[in-house]
């Protein structure tokens, strides 16, 4: 609802969200006005119990020059009011001048910096804050804000949200200083930041309070809050530091800041991982990549903290979050982790004898297994979960308070929030006996558990966000990365007969299509201007090349085909891999065999016009192939997407070894794993010209990206678990190279042996051989499904002995479940 009357009102007017709590009443007044105007023409657009929704024309504009940037954005200027990027208003007044709180643990609250990202801040009767958000975060702070859940987690109350436009710059808060100068030895620059980033004069003036959204510790670190790295052209930038194997030299340098200088209270966003004394370089890996896929990596770094520097480095002050992901403490390490509790620091313990000192708990299981709880929301979710439960009856340490967020089916605390005081300072802690860092593959010995908690494995993400929300950690992903050039790899009398090929499409160096134009450029460094989803730099130059998620020679030594994939263009993030050809299908001869690969897919194309989103190390490609239309194929193309189903699952289970990995394919076009959970599917597009059929193969399979479903290599691990083998890890380039030769087989052997010697290999690994399901029309109808037809299409049985064929499209195919409903059209 909100968003309806927001889209519609947005283009040309602000939209302010006000409450209409009564205690707020007297608070509303605007205390900005439309550039050159005293007023505006109000419009009320929605009033509910919750919230007041208008509009105000012309749109206001705020000059923002005598504003305060966030670690001087110098790049602010004016926003262009489209839905996709906007700026927005708040403004805030102190608590105590209303009624209206919220509690630090209440588990529904939205903090602003979950959607958006703060530019500039100015004191005043009223603390007013401009933030650069979309139109979904926008909505989503008006909603928080209506139900009273929207705050900053200080003393600072949001009494209304505002959309703007911007001109001006605000004045840096952070001013550039003759320090940031370029040093001629890394190491120590690295050092000198740390020490800038310590003694800086900091502008503090009217700070709402120690943690606010208007203190440093909150500011914009999208721009350039990566507190510890290297300084270039004489200004601050800072970039991180490190490969997240240990923490940068500059976190550890026990260098103090100058005592003549005044010390900001200043947390750098750095989250360290302690995960014990024994292994903790693997575990520590592992830990790192779930949490990398929970955090906005736009705002954080992740450091491994080793347990030999736990006393001997400064890290309590450069830490905004500690996670602990072991069972055991030695050494006096769990002192020192009460010692940054203390002090106000956060913690998320996952079945640590850390939580002893917090907290007594209770031994229930001799080791870790598999347990359904319910956390908030999310009901019945299987998690591996530790040996404990907490005792919620006692504490173990004073000034601390006990909230339970999670219990088991018995009414036992698995997952508390502990907050505490002292001297002043807030320390909160998440205990968790739901151990949300353990991948399902580690810990899943037989097909039971891995199917249990790989079905979970999407809500042990949300609820680990939203564990680390209520931490006040960004959990937002950022936005999506930019897209890159494409590259023309192959031998180079394949390239030269291509470029020959497509000589005469090419007007003004670029080859033009409706949806996406191909720039031919000879080097990487003649690619000018941005890469857009409708405009492609195509390097034809790649010799000595290193690609960003692709193993080029990794992909060759796999690849044995004949024709089929032998011109290579890959882009490492593309919108869709399927436009890329579509110019080019028509030009290219049939022996060049072209092949579309991407490291990343923003929007790829799924059937019936859904958007596949895909991921690093999920397998993504588009083929071209062509065959006479009058050929065994050309007769029956529909076959093509059960050809490449198969070839993906073959290009696993013909590696010797491998046989008994649980691939298997659902009809039409979907690989699985058994019945359980999808692994990847195929669309494709044909088009007949000259007697000849072409078509463009859109496949797309999870290979290496485990989370947040499920993936080949979790196959993989799962038969060594179960089989105490050790089997290699597939990647994304051998398993493609291994699919597009199969394909090329089975293309050979269908035109030669037609459609029931393909059937016979098709069946070995499809789901629904004597499934019965029933056939919705204007009845209902139970049938049995026979297999493939002529046509590839579904052959069922009615109870009466009628066979029906039915199709792929028009129709909504819920086999796993037993249903299809013809649509109506």
């Amino acid at each position: 609802m909100y968003r309806r009357v927001v889209t519609e009102a947005i283009k040309c007017s602000s939209v302010v969200f006000t409450a209409t709590r009564s205690t707020l009443e007297g608070n509303l007044a605007l205390t900005t006005k439309p550039k050159d105007r005293s007023s505006g023409l109000e419009a009320r657009l929605l009033e509910d119990h919750q919230v007041i929704v208008s509009s105000i024309s012309p749109k206001m504009i705020v000059n923002l020059s005598d504003w305060t940037s966030y670690f001087a954005l110098d790049g602010v200027s004016n926003c262009a009011s489209s839905q996709q990027e906007m700026m927005v208003l708040l403004e805030a007044m102190k608590t105590g001048s209303t009624s209206h709180t919220l509690s630090q643990t209440d588990p529904d609250k939205v903090n602003v910096l979950q959607h958006g990202f703060p530019v500039a801040w100015k004191s005043g009767t009223l603390f007013s804050i401009v933030m650069k958000c979309n139109l979904d975060d926008f909505v989503s702070l008006g909603v928080a804000f209506g139900s009273g859940h929207l705050t900053t987690d200080d003393d600072l109350q949001i009494i209304k949200i505002i959309s703007i436009d911007i001109e001006g710059a605000p004045i840096p808060l952070v001013s550039k200083t003759s320090n940031c100068l370029q040093n001629s030895h890394q190491q120590q620059t690295v050092a000198e930041n740390a020490s800038l980033a310590d003694t800086s004069n900091w502008s503090n003036e009217s700070l709402a309070s120690s943690n606010s959204i208007a203190d440093v510790e909150l500011l914009d670190i999208t721009e350039s809050m990566k507190i510890y790295g290297r300084l270039e052209n004489g200004l601050c930038s800072v970039e991180e530091s490190g490969s997240g194997e240990g923490l940068c030299e500059a976190a550890l340098s026990s260098e103090s800041s100058s005592p003549t200088t005044p010390t900001p209270n200043v947390k750098p966003p750095n989250i360290l991982i302690y995960t014990g004394k024994k292994d903790s370089g693997r575990k520590y890996e592992d830990a790192k990549k779930v949490f990398e896929q929970c955090l906005n990596g736009d705002c954080y770094v992740i450091y491994h903290l080793k347990h030999d520097l736990v006393s001997v480095t400064p890290w309590v002050e450069n830490t905004c979050l500690l996670v602990i992901a072991c069972d055991n403490l030695y050494d006096n390490v769990d002192g020192k982790f009460l010692s940054f509790f203390q002090s106000g620091g956060k913690i998320v313990s996952f079945g640590s004898s850390f939580d002893e000192l917090l907290l007594p708990r209770q031994e229930v299981r001799n080791s870790a297994g598999i347990m359904q709880l319910d956390y908030k929301r999310w009901k019945d979710v299987s998690l591996v979960t530790g040996r404990y439960v907490f005792k919620e009856d006692a504490l173990n340490a004073q000034n601390i308070m006990m909230s339970t967020l999670a219990a088991d089916k018995m009414g036992r605390a698995v997952v508390v929030e502990v907050t505490g005081k002292s001297m002043g300072c807030m320390g909160r802690a998440i205990l968790s006996q739901a151990l949300l860092n353990i991948d399902p593959s580690e810990i899943a010995v037989t097909s039971e558990m891995f199917n249990k908690l790989k079905k979970s494995n999407q809500t042990r993400f949300e609820i680990l966000r939203h564990m680390l929300r209520g931490l006040d950690i960004n959990c937002c992903m950022g936005r999506m990365p930019d897209l890159t050039s494409c590259f023309l790899l192959a031998k180079e009398e394949v390239k030269s007969a291509f470029l020959k090929s497509i000589q005469k499409r090419v007007q003004d160096g670029s080859i033009k299509s409706s949806q996406l134009s191909l720039k031919l450029v000879d080097n990487e460094d003649d690619v000018t201007g941005e890469v857009t989803a409708e405009i492609l730099p195509v390097v034809t130059s790649t010799e000595n090349l290193s690609l960003q998620y692709f193993n080029q020679s990794c992909y060759w030594e796999h690849h044995t085909c004949k024709t089929l994939g032998n011109c290579l263009l890959y882009t490492a993030v593309i919108s869709t891999t399927m436009t890329i050809l579509e110019k080019l299908q028509f030009s290219v001869p049939e022996e060049l065999g072209m092949i579309a690969i991407a490291g990343r897919q923003t929007s790829g194309k799924g059937r019936g016009g859904n958007t596949w989103i895909s991921p690093v190390g999920c397998a993504m490609f588009t083929l071209h192939v062509q065959f006479p239309q009058g050929s065994n194929l050309g007769c029956h193309a529909s076959f093509l997407q059960h050809i490449t189903s198969l070839a993906v699952v073959q290009s696993v289970t013909t590696i010797p070894g491998y046989e008994d990995m649980e691939l298997k394919l659902k009809w039409p076009n979907d690989i699985y794993y058994t019945n359980e959970m999808k692994l990847g599917g195929v669309i494709v597009q044909s088009t007949v010209i000259g007697g000849r059929m072409h078509a463009l193969i859109g496949c797309g399979f999870n290979v290496t990206n485990s989370n947040p479903t499920i993936c080949i290599n979790d196959l993989i691990e799962l038969h060594n678990n179960k089989s105490d083998t050790k089997l290699p890890l597939c990647s994304v380039e051998q398993l493609i190279a291994r699919t597009v030769s199969i394909i090329e087989l089975l293309i050979e052997d269908f035109q030669d042996n037609g459609q029931e010697t393909f059937c016979q290999k098709y069946y070995k690994y499809w789901l629904h051989s004597g499934q019965k399901v029933n056939l919705q029309s204007e009845g209902s109808i139970d049938v049995t499904i026979l297999g493939l037809d002529e046509f590839g299409y579904l052959n069922v049985m009615a109870e009466d002995g009628r066979k029906i064929s039915v199709q792929p499209d028009g129709n909504s195919f819920d086999m796993m479940h037993n249903l299809i409903t013809l649509k109506t059209r």
